[in-house]
C-alpha cells in the first residue's frame, strides 16, 4: 500500500431489507455501503423536517397576535372540555363561585353532610319504631327533621352554584 492512500475498511457482508414490500428479499451489502445508506436516509429526513417547519413558519407567520389569542383561548377550552369529559372538576372563575367551591370540595363540609344523611337515617328509623312501639310521635323527632332538612335545602343549592 502507497504511504499516502488509506485502506478501505474490510468489508463484511450483512443481510439488509431492500424495501418494505420486498422485506423477505435480501441481499449483501458491505458495511461500507450500509453505512452511507444510513446517512444519506438520515439526510433526507432532516431535509424534509426542515422543509415542513419553514412551510408553517410561512403559512402562520403573517396571521398576527388576534390569531394566537383565538387559538391559545380554543386550545385552552379544548383541554378544559378534554379534563371534564376525563371526570375532572374545573374551578370557577367567578370570584364567588370559586369561594362556594372551596367551601362545597373542603373535606369538612362532606364530611358534616354525610353525617348529617347518617343521623338523619337513624332519626328516622329510630322514629318508624317509635311510632309502631308506641303509636304516637314526638315533637322531637319533628324538629330534628325540619333542621335535616333545612340543611340539605341549604347543601343542595351550594353544590349546584
Amino acid at each position: 500500500v502507497p504511504s499516502g492512500k488509506k485502506m478501505p475498511p474490510p468489508e463484511k457482508e450483512v443481510d439488509l431489507p431492500i424495501s418494505e414490500d420486498d422485506a423477505r428479499q435480501r441481499r449483501t451489502v458491505s458495511f461500507g455501503e450500509a453505512a452511507e445508506q444510513s446517512v444519506e436516509t438520515a439526510e433526507l429526513a432532516q431535509v424534509r423536517e426542515q422543509s415542513v417547519t419553514d412551510v408553517i413558519e410561512k403559512e402562520f407567520d403573517g396571521l398576527g397576535k388576534v390569531w394566537e389569542a383565538k387559538s391559545f383561548t380554543a386550545m385552552q377550552e379544548s383541554a378544559r372540555r378534554r379534563s371534564v369529559a376525563a371526570g375532572a372538576q374545573i374551578r370557577p372563575e367567578n370570584s364567588t363561585q370559586r369561594a362556594v367551591f372551596r367551601l362545597v370540595d373542603h373535606i369538612y363540609f362532606k364530611v358534616f353532610f354525610a353525617m348529617v344523611v347518617c343521623v338523619n337515617s337513624i332519626i328516622i328509623g329510630v322514629e318508624v319504631d317509635y311510632v309502631a312501639t308506641y303509636g304516637e310521635r314526638l315533637p322531637a323527632f319533628y324538629v330534628i327533621q325540619l333542621v335535616c332538612t333545612i340543611l340539605f335545602l341549604v347543601e343542595l343549592p351550594l353544590r349546584i352554584y
